[in-house]
């Protein structure tokens, strides 16, 4: 069985959030065969990036150097604090310099021509999820599962559309087919760059701010994954933003339209991309604590909040399940999610 798991840029922006997740992995990876994880860049660094490449184009020559000195901090003590003192961490801090140099070299490029164009810009603002893939799969090879660190410029063929690429995924299912498959038939971790792809002629392209849960999406209908699984460090979807209003509560249920809604106007907790793909399962989880929320259905995605006081627990019971199909809303409630998974083929409301 395939899983897609997608990773947030607080999941891996710091040494413990990174140990955290690699233990969430790891754990995962008793229960399923093959295993894709997508993670964000570092929180804070796509903003970073952006912001160097734009100050450049405004002619400021400090700037960018000050943004390339951060990235090496900030990476460089967590390769210190995760491998220290090791020839892997070595060899890891030396391929993330030449990342952070690459991002220098555009930055002068564009200081020099005074124009930041949108597909220099793509090139620039992917070298953070570029980075932080590196340290999460060394990480999890410190720990003895075998992993793989993979561009999704390999994987995932857009279109020319610069900034936000619509990927074309007949392509994109033959090109992961061809390169993720073998690996996890080996059992090896594929940990993959989520917000990046590549046009045919393999040049770097983005889908969008935030697009790494559509990044999930996509791989895991190319994969055809039994579940794709979206971990934020939120509780769900809820009434407001907790961090302007305090006391926003979690909406226990949600018909597909109404997230999908939600997802388009706005609401940071789940790409409006992501629900667009067909045919997949997919579940919304918290990676700080586990709490039980709610679980939104259409046809075969389900899009679950689920809740457990601790993962080795095992998953607590499923609440207030909203189901559309053909057009009709049914309530029916499942105790366990993956026991239950048949009912959508042949469901009769009770």
């Amino acid at each position: 069985m395939t899983i897609v798991m997608k990773f947030g840029g607080t999941s891996v922006g710091s040494s413990e959030a990174i140990q955290r997740t690699s233990k969430i992995i790891c754990d995962t990876q008793r229960d399923w065969s093959q295993l894709v994880v997508v993670a964000s860049a570092m929180s804070g660094v796509t903003d970073l990036l952006h912001e160097g490449a734009a100050t450049a184009a405004a002619g400021n020559a400090n700037a960018y150097r000050e943004v390339a000195n951060n990235l090496r901090r900030r990476h460089f003590k967590i390769v210190s604090d995760l491998l220290p003192a090791s020839h892997e961490g070595q060899q890891l801090t030396a391929e993330l310099d030449k990342f952070v140099e690459r991002y220098e070299s555009l930055c002068k490029a564009v200081l020099v021509l005074g124009e930041l164009t949108p597909r220099a810009l793509d090139a620039m603002t992917s070298i953070g999820e570029r980075m932080s893939i590196r340290l999460l799969a060394a990480n999890l090879r410190h720990q003895g599962q075998s992993a793989q660190a993979i561009d999704a410029t390999e994987l995932i063929v857009t279109d020319d559309s610069y900034q936000n690429a619509i990927p074309d995924l007949e392509k994109t299912k033959a090109s992961t087919e061809t390169r993720l498959r073998p690996l996890l038939d080996e059992g090896v971790v594929a940990v993959v760059t989520g917000f990046v792809g590549a046009n045919e002629k393999g040049i770097t392209t983005t889908l969008g701010r935030g697009g790494s849960d559509y990044s999930a999406a996509i791989l895991g209908q190319a994969l055809e994954a039994e579940e794709v699984w979206i971990w934020t460090d939120v509780d769900g979807v809820m009434t407001a933003d907790p961090r302007l209003v305090p006391e926003a509560r979690t909406i226990n249920t949600l018909s597909y339209r109404e997230v999908a809604e939600l997802a388009f106007y706005g609401a940071k907790v789940l790409h409006p991309k992501t629900i667009r793909c067909p045919g997949l399962i997919m579940v919304l989880e918290k990676t700080r604590q586990y709490l039980k929320l709610n679980e939104i259905c259409h046809q075969h995605i389900v899009l679950a909040f689920e809740t457990f006081q601790d993962p080795s627990h095992g998953k607590g019971k499923i609440f207030n399940l909203c189901l559309i199909l053909a057009g009709a809303q049914l309530l029916y409630p499942l105790h366990n999610l993956r026991e239950n998974l048949g009912c959508f083929l042949g469901l009769t409301p009770t």
